[in-house]
């Protein structure tokens, strides 16, 4: 190691994989299937790095839980940091504790604290009350939003990027999305949720990972992703992969060539990976 960063290394390939619907059932966990091939796959030298809207308190649980460790690095809250293990981010802002381990990031976005008034500003503009907002909430108001339940929502609360807002009514988030773009904010609006940060989705983040020493000498970059908040990570790749793709007409906005995947995971991630190892195989001489 040179200042204490990993030596670059030829990576077969960087895996950026969006998490919920990609490779975990929405409200899920990590399953049989999707760990092999996720085992597999990093046995062929292929970096897997989570990008996803979760907290980074989720991902290491999720991933200590499943795999037995916690992944190397991953770009969570869609984009508003990224987080590693020690030592492998090559300008770290700051570190913390994860599920009982010391994790490095870098920050790329503002801090909620920092743009909450905007926001709360927004939500009372709409004319709606009932309002509920994730990030540091209470156990019970975070499974209401989340719909998951104990520790797991708990974790969804640990938060600091990314602001998820519930509402019962569609209409209020829909007003509270209009309010809130109104004055600088970005959202992304889901079937029952919506996001809200003062960054721009997952771009950026993914650019300055692919600098990164640990993955910027991988020979292929590879990605998945099941909606539009993924777009942008199957325009950066190699091979992206759209996963359970039936009617999503957004794909026609993605320039690039697309692998679609029918099944939803676990499956979904074995047929990644076997893609994947046909991709990566020396050619037949």
């Amino acid at each position: 190691m040179e200042g204490g960063l990993p030596k670059a290394r030829p990576l077969a390939a960087v895996m950026l994989a969006d998490v919920d619907g990609t490779l975990i059932p929405y409200y899920g966990s990590l399953q049989g299937e999707a760990v092999e091939a996720i085992l597999e796959l990093e046995s062929l030298g292929v970096e897997i790095v989570p990008v996803t809207a979760k907290s980074a308190a989720e991902v290491w649980s999720l991933w200590s839980q499943a795999i037995g460790r916690p992944p190397r690095i991953a770009v969570v809250e869609s984009g508003g940091a990224i987080y590693s293990q020690p030592g492998l981010l090559s300008r770290p802002h700051g570190s913390e504790t994860l599920e009982g381990v010391t994790v490095e990031y870098t920050e790329l976005a503002p801090e909620i604290s920092e743009w909450r008034p905007l926001l709360v500003e927004a939500l009372n503009a709409t004319g709606c009350r009932g309002f509920m907002l994730l990030a540091g909430a209470p156990r019970s108001v975070a499974e209401e939003i989340t719909l998951l339940s104990g520790r797991a929502a708990e974790l969804a609360a640990l938060r600091r990027y990314l602001e998820v807002v519930y509402h019962e009514r569609g209409e209020c988030l829909d007003k509270a999305a209009l309010e809130a773009e109104k004055r600088g904010l970005y959202t992304f609006r889901s079937r029952r949720l919506l996001h809200v940060a003062m960054h721009r989705g997952k771009k950026r983040a993914v650019e300055v990972l692919l600098e990164e020493p640990l993955v910027r000498h991988a020979r292929l970059v590879a990605a998945a992703g099941d909606s539009p908040a993924d777009k942008e990570l199957l325009e950066v790749a190699d091979e992206p992969f759209l996963v359970a793709p039936q009617g999503r007409s957004w794909i026609r906005g993605v320039a690039r060539r697309y692998t679609p995947i029918v099944e939803p995971p676990p499956e979904a991630v074995k047929l990644i990976a076997e893609t994947l190892k046909h991709r990566l195989a020396p050619p037949s001489i």
